[in-house]
């Protein structure tokens, strides 16, 4: 049976030309916006790690009734590493890794304090962090040692832009700690008054 020359045919130079200005105009628009998921990601996945590293702290403190302390650092958090990243109590107010562990009012830290690490970045990403206090520490009834102001913790990501609050791209996200230990992640860009929880 021979085949007819019609049904060997492919697509013409034009089909092609088409087919390659449609994609082309598709990357266009959606590639900035594609971009600007990916950084707001990065917020979020710092925001979500810092929340869960304060609620490991206070569950700690809570189960072992002492008091636990979680501390923001730019130093890889692990057992080893914790004698110094937490000599003295001071941490760091824009670190972008945290530990956690049983809290020593002396400064003087084992390895057997250390709880828990998280972070776990040599260099920072593109999420930037901005602290009240670069510690928190957690009683045994889950309360707080920060007084009667919150603690609040900036995630924003200078990379992608400024935050929508000053009309930039970038969903910056805020982690509060409350005196009487409650955690919560917020969104600074939503006005307060309008009845959403997901407000500061």
């Amino acid at each position: 049976m021979l085949i007819s020359p019609k049904s060997l045919a492919g697509f013409t130079l034009i089909e092609l030309m088409i087919v390659i200005t449609v994609i082309g105009v598709l990357l266009a628009v959606g590639l900035p916006e594609a971009s600007n998921w990916i950084q707001n990601s990065k917020i979020r996945a710092r925001s979500e790690s810092i929340s869960n590293g304060l609620q490991l702290a206070r569950a700690e403190a809570v189960r072992r009734n002492t008091r636990i302390q979680l501390m923001l650092t730019n130093s890889i958090p692990n057992a080893a590493t914790l004698p110094a990243l937490a000599a003295g109590n001071t941490g760091s107010t824009t670190g972008v890794n945290w530990a956690v562990m049983t809290y020593q009012p002396t400064g003087v830290y084992t390895a057997a304090d250390f709880v828990q690490g998280g972070g776990n970045e040599v260099t920072a990403s593109s999420a930037a962090v901005s602290s009240t206090d670069a510690t928190v520490i957690f009683n045994g009834l889950g309360r707080t040692d920060i007084g009667a102001a919150n603690l609040t913790i900036q995630v924003t990501n200078p990379t992608g832009g400024a935050c929508v609050t000053v009309s930039g791209p970038m969903r910056c996200l805020n982690v509060v700690v409350l005196p009487g230990g409650q955690i919560r992640m917020c969104d600074p860009s939503i006005a307060t008054g309008a009845g959403d929880t997901r407000a500061c």
